[in-house]
């Protein structure tokens, strides 16, 4: 999940769809909604704790300091509509409409 919503910076419903070709044999759709919906709000809600890690050399190309990896607004939507689409994309199959933007960004942005 993080590897394609973070690194490859895709939103819920394309994180579904990558899941969904790679394990959904294995596990129900439902657990699917359920891990990416809570990687999503840990993922916004707990950037100030990131920021808080004092830089430091690391030999992986993934680790949790933000100024070397991955850094996200502390003040964002929290993925609201975009967990709002993923929840419409498994009930309807398919979006209202596509949205376009950056993800975890409201429409201001």
């Amino acid at each position: 999940i993080e590897a394609v919503a973070i690194r490859d910076k895709q939103p819920p419903v394309e994180v579904f769809k990558v899941l969904q070709m790679k394990v959904g044999a294995q596990y129900p759709k439902e657990k699917l909604v359920l891990w990416i919906e809570r990687f999503f709000k840990l993922w916004s809600r707990n950037q100030w704790k990131r920021e808080r890690y004092a830089p430091a050399f690391h030999v992986d190309d993934r680790n949790l300091d933000p100024k070397t990896w991955c850094r996200f607004p502390i003040l964002s939507g929290g993925f609201e509509k975009e967990l709002a689409d993923l929840h419409e994309y498994v009930k309807n199959g398919k979006l209202k409409q596509e949205r376009k933007g950056k993800i975890g960004f409201g429409a201001g942005w």
